[in-house]
């Protein structure tokens, strides 16, 4: 049985991409080199990013399996442009955010 290809492309102001961010909030950046300032891994974004923060990733392609875990905007530059493949991996993208103030 062949493997199964999941393939997710990031045009998101996501639905877990949530309203009333703070004025605190900061804009995290991904970018496949990991240039400028940016980072190369959304999940590192992710990881790094505080409770309503905007993560935005730069066109590419990512392979890695993205697990939200906490409210963030996270930011493609279109769905043809920006993709999270997670060929091989469970998912390419997983939320595990369950309520959106608002």
């Amino acid at each position: 049985m062949p493997a199964q290809k999941w393939i997710c492309t990031v045009q998101m102001t996501l639905g877990i991409a949530l309203l009333g961010i703070s004025a605190s909030a900061a804009t995290i950046c991904v970018n496949p080199g990991g240039t400028g300032g940016c980072g190369a891994n959304i999940s590192a974004a992710v990881a790094a990013a505080a409770p309503n923060d905007t993560i935005t990733v730069a066109k590419g392609v990512y392979h890695e399996d993205v697990i939200i875990s906490k409210p963030v905007s996270l930011i493609g530059e279109g769905d043809e442009n920006t993709i999270i493949d997670a060929t091989g991996l469970s998912n390419a993208l997983t939320s595990t955010v369950t309520t959106i103030p608002g």
